[in-house]
């Protein structure tokens, strides 16, 4: 996550149907397969929150504009509370992914 926010743990639904739940070092750890939703829990203004984002067409997305066979990091920027950011990075290529659905609540 970008920001203030300190990452909790978070679960991920893939495309492959696998369900991942990290619950310790989260930003040490990987998905092994392309997300169609990820769930995280998050500290933000000593709140614990969290934030369901659900891609819309991850598959095209993916295909057209990252590469399957290398790593990618997700950035998750919370700009305000009506608009958060999700970007994929691919070594120096950073590509927002548009089409999401986010919820937010506080736990």
């Amino acid at each position: 996550m970008k920001g203030d926010e300190e990452l909790l743990a978070y679960v991920t639904d893939t495309l492959n149907g696998e369900n991942t739940h990290v619950l310790k070092n989260p930003t040490q750890e990987m998905i092994k397969s392309l997300p169609k939703e990820i769930a995280f829990d998050y500290v933000h203004d000593k709140k614990v929150k969290r934030l369901n984002i659900i891609f819309n067409k991850p598959y095209k997305f993916f295909k057209e504009y990252l590469d399957f066979r290398s790593k990618f990091k997700i950035v998750v920027e919370i700009i305000d509370e009506d608009y958060t950011a999700v970007y994929f990075q691919q070594g120096e290529k950073i590509i927002e992914f548009e089409d999401i659905r986010v919820q937010e609540y506080e736990r």
